[in-house]
């Protein structure tokens, strides 16, 4: 994933035939927003949340140094997933495991009123 890739269709598009990305709840959401900001999902009982799944990052930080994971450190790479990820630079590029798409996926939706208890 990198700078450009914004919405989810675009990459569920490249990549929806094989490979299942992590997914998210909220549609207003980019990826790279998701990410990190650690990226809880409908999916994340069975996988986990979404920042796990991320292999490397670049970011550019306070300093304009473009950093990976190896010369950022295990702290930044582990902040910039789930920790306000555009608190501690910019992020570039991100590596992301794919996890392969389960045969059954069933969706449903509950819809109540405040009448009936919604919460």
């Amino acid at each position: 994933m990198q700078i450009g890739i914004i919405e989810w269709k675009q990459l569920l598009l490249l990549l929806f035939s094989t490979h299942l990305p992590k997914d998210r709840v909220c549609p207003t959401v980019g990826v790279g927003g998701h990410f990190s900001r650690g990226g809880y999902g409908m999916m994340s009982q069975k996988f986990g949340i979404a920042a796990d799944n991320i292999i490397d990052a670049k970011l550019i930080d306070g300093n304009g140094k473009i950093q990976d994971r190896e010369s950022m450190g295990e702290d930044l790479f582990w902040a910039i997933r789930g920790g306000g990820g555009t608190t501690f630079g910019l992020i570039v590029s991100c590596k992301v495991k794919l996890l392969d798409i389960p045969k059954k996926v069933t969706l449903f939706n509950v819809e109540r009123t405040l009448e009936q208890n919604a919460t």
